[in-house]
């Protein structure tokens, strides 16, 4: 009977498996099956370890790549706002740069006006002569066409005076 179910039990088998089965009895069967499945488990707890291993390894790695990238992040931001802040400062130098250069202008012409204004001052005690002679002459001048006018009148008094007589 146990050969009976042996043969009942291994019939979907691959022959030589089937054959090699259908010559023991069931105990011995059992027996050699239960070592062939203690093997398979073996393996397949061997390969469900590798999985979590390669499974941990992953997620070690995913952990990693997720670490990096946030510090990737992290230095980008850094960065920009690193760049942000030189360009900030570079505009802040070149416009101090433009003022420099305007007030550096402007110094140099109100120099060149304070020198004009200085030569000018030094021209006008000569300037102030000059009006002042002019002034003199133009008394003297309206003092003589004063007397001029003084002595017409008197030769007009003189002759209106011969005149009705």
């Amino acid at each position: 009977m146990s050969y009976n179910i042996n043969a009942k039990i291994f019939e979907n088998k691959p022959r030589p498996q089937r054959m090699h089965m259908l010559s023991c009895n069931l105990s011995n069967s059992i027996r050699r099956n239960d070592a062939r499945l203690f093997r398979y488990g073996k393996r397949l707890m061997k390969e469900d370890l590798k999985r979590e291993v390669i499974s941990e390894q992953k997620q070690s790695k995913i952990e990693e790549l997720e670490r990096a990238s946030i510090e990737q992040k992290a230095a980008v931001k850094d960065y920009t706002e690193r760049c942000e802040a030189y360009l900030h400062k570079q505009v802040q130098v070149e416009d101090q740069q433009s003022r420099h250069v305007a007030a550096k202008l402007v110094y140099r012409n109100l120099k060149r006006v304070l020198a004009e204004l200085e030569q000018d001052l030094m021209q006008f005690p000569f300037k102030i002569k000059d009006i002042e002679t002019k002034i003199t002459e133009r008394k003297k001048e309206l003092l003589d066409f004063q007397e001029l006018k003084a002595g017409a009148l008197r030769f007009l008094k003189i002759e209106g005076v011969s005149l009705e007589h």
